[in-house]
């Protein structure tokens, strides 16, 4: 989830000057946004690109990338959401509150835009717990709804791989057959797995191993 906030709030919070300053800077056509010239009121996210004429360029911040094991009921809209997480890296991808598991976040605003764009099509597996036992013909029906596999884990417990443009409505999958989803852990995203047994919140970064094969994912290796 990426909420869009006001031009000069974003140019504050990134410590670039205060929002009076990006007010008057705005006004006088020196910022731009996605290189479209920016006007009074104008909102943004952390995906667009925003540039300030005629100042120097900072150097490039340090690209930072973290796998998060996200505990049930918490949203994460930034690092500042999560104690002791970088402030200024955002997730990649769809969550919801209640889900949990793997979460990648990040300040590599290209990476964000281009990792689960749908053309893309990376795979993400879940492991989804119902509320009773799985019928072994409901097993095939979702198999055959376009998802890449379904393992069944037990009673009530399956692995699914889905593609990313699925993520959101796997509830409203399962519903479909007569099922209330109790749980969503998701364990993979491409080649980045997590452990079922991580402890929940906690969190590490990534290698430059799988950032690379992320950057493959998303075609910009």
């Amino acid at each position: 989830m990426h909420d869009a906030i006001r031009l000069n709030k974003f140019l504050s919070t990134q410590g670039y000057c205060s929002r009076r300053e990006a007010d008057r800077l705005i006004e006088q056509g020196r910022v731009f946004v996605n290189n479209k010239r920016a006007q009074l009121g104008d909102q943004v996210t952390h995906m667009d690109s925003v540039r300030v004429e005629g100042r120097d360029r900072k150097q490039a911040s340090e690209k930072i990338y973290l796998l998060l094991n996200k505990p049930p009921g918490d949203i994460v809209n930034s690092g500042n959401d999560f104690e002791g997480l970088p402030k200024n890296v955002y997730p990649i991808g769809h969550q919801d509150a209640q889900s949990s598991g793997l979460l990648i976040l990040t300040n590599d605003t290209a990476l964000m835009k281009h990792l689960f764009d749908p053309k893309n099509n990376v795979e993400t597996e879940c492991v989804v717990t119902v509320d009773r036992p799985i019928r072994k013909i409901d097993v095939g029906r979702l198999q055959h709804g376009g998802l890449v596999k379904v393992r069944q884990l037990g009673a009530q417990k399956f692995a699914i791989i889905i593609k990313n443009e699925q993520a959101q409505t796997l509830r409203q999958m399962c519903k479909a057959l007569g099922y209330q989803t109790l749980k969503i852990m998701r364990t993979r995203i491409g080649s980045i797995k997590i452990p079922m047994s991580a402890p929940a919140g906690g969190y590490r970064h990534l290698t430059e191993k799988e950032v690379r094969g992320l950057k493959k994912l998303a075609g910009s290796a």
